[in-house]
């Protein structure tokens, strides 16, 4: 049996994300302090396009190692726990949400795709993060009592749930696993988009547009078989950071090089190693 430890060698407490204040199941869940109670001040952040990319909770003590998907507690309490809980069929391309709205809860993908993106003042789009059927999003501006900062966008027909602030906050009040996988969800958010930006920043055409393949790969393939999506080439464009017509060639490219066929609006990946492999 692995002894829990309160603190750091140095006697400090633990502060990370991947450390609960909860020690055992017999004691309260005060990890409740920091993230459901309204004690957002306790952050410390730095921004980086104006997006959370660091926060730190003030006073973690003991450890915690999460084991459960959060969907083996959220299925179960999407049924059971909020009465007044709405889910609404989207067309393709229909907005869930939109930048500088009020967010008045959270959303959770009973099927469908989502991209969430950020527009510039000529309207130019960059996607930030994609969403599939049991993920939720839409909680990070709901978190941080901020306007949306972003727009959520269906990327396919979608049945997505709206779960009121009321219903969110007491779910993740009533079940401690939940609200730790909020913080991990939170933190992988983060490094996330911090090697996206750096990548962004120093990786050519070539190389982001083979790693927006394997980023769409990576959240859309739920099992070991090749992977096809129908995609349009601005999306693909808008993940990258650069023109369609950009992206055109470079997947031309690929479809000569044999790492994928293209059918349409079909991207498959036929040689997923050399993508990965690719040198910048």
């Amino acid at each position: 049996m692995v002894e829990k430890k309160l603190t750091t060698a140095g006697g400090r407490p633990y502060t990370e994300f991947e450390n609960s204040i909860t020690v055992s199941n017999h004691v309260p869940i005060l990890l409740q302090d920091y993230f459901l109670h309204k004690d957002l001040a306790h952050f410390n952040r730095e921004r980086i396009l104006e997006r959370v990319v660091h926060a730190k909770v003030a006073g973690a003590f003991g450890t915690f190692n999460l084991t459960n998907d959060i969907t083996n507690y959220t299925n179960e309490d999407l049924n059971t726990f909020s009465q007044n809980r709405t889910m609404t069929a989207y067309k393709k391309k229909q907005a869930v949400y939109i930048e500088r709205s009020h967010p008045r809860g959270v959303y959770f993908i009973q099927t469908g795709k989502v991209k969430i993106y950020r527009a510039n003042e000529d309207g130019k789009e960059y996607i930030i993060g994609l969403h599939n059927s049991g993920d939720f999003f839409g909680y990070t501006s709901l978190i941080e009592n901020s306007l949306y900062n972003d727009t959520a966008e269906t990327i396919e027909d979608s049945q997505i749930y709206f779960i009121p602030k009321e219903d969110f906050f007491k779910l993740v009040d009533n079940n401690h696993e939940v609200a730790n996988r909020f913080i991990k969800m939170l933190a992988n958010n983060i490094s996330d988009m911090e090697d996206r930006i750096l990548k962004l920043a120093y990786n050519s055409v070539r190389k982001r547009v083979a790693e927006a393949l394997l980023f769409i790969e990576k959240t859309y393939n739920k099992s070991d078989q090749p992977f096809s999506m129908a995609i349009s080439r601005e999306d693909v464009a808008n993940i990258v950071g650069t023109s369609p017509e950009s992206v055109i060639r470079v997947l031309s490219g690929f479809k000569d090089e044999k790492l994928i066929e293209i059918k349409g609006r079909i991207i498959s990946i036929i040689n997923i190693e050399k993508l990965r492999l690719m040198k910048n």
